[in-house]
């Protein structure tokens, strides 16, 4: 069966765009916070979900590039969090724009959000989430 959660693309020339569904979860401290997901491992899901299947995510299942996650009442719990408040800025070099004289990243995650990527214990899957 699959569900309604359809990406919409458009290739328009310059114009190439696509939309996501946005999912809402839990942050360690149990407030909301919003992901996409891109891929899974389990290919029922995501055919299901028309993400793509990347059957090699189980791999990353116990290495330090993907955090445990939980599900709870349909709600993903992360481990940790990332704090939006710090502002993006990029100032170019002079005379060359490279390297910049400021670069400041804009958002930051706790030291303990580990990965985008999302191992399950039950059912056995990886995802990869990205919180935005």
């Amino acid at each position: 069966m699959r569900h309604s959660f359809a990406l919409a693309v458009d290739f328009t020339y310059r114009k190439a765009s696509v939309t996501l569904p946005l999912f809402r979860g839990l942050d360690s401290s149990g407030e909301s916070v919003y992901y996409i997901l891109t891929d899974a491992s389990d290919f029922a899901f995501a055919h299901a979900l028309g993400i793509n299947y990347a059957p090699k995510l189980r791999k990353a299942a116990g290495s330090p590039g993907a955090q445990t996650a939980t599900i709870k009442d349909g709600l993903i719990t992360f481990k940790g969090k990332v704090d939006f408040s710090p502002v993006y800025k990029v100032v170019p070099g002079s005379p060359d724009p490279f390297p910049p004289t400021v670069a400041d990243p804009g958002a930051a995650r706790c030291y303990n959000f580990g990965s985008p990527l999302l191992v399950f214990a039950e059912p056995a899957h990886t995802w990869h989430a990205r919180l935005g």
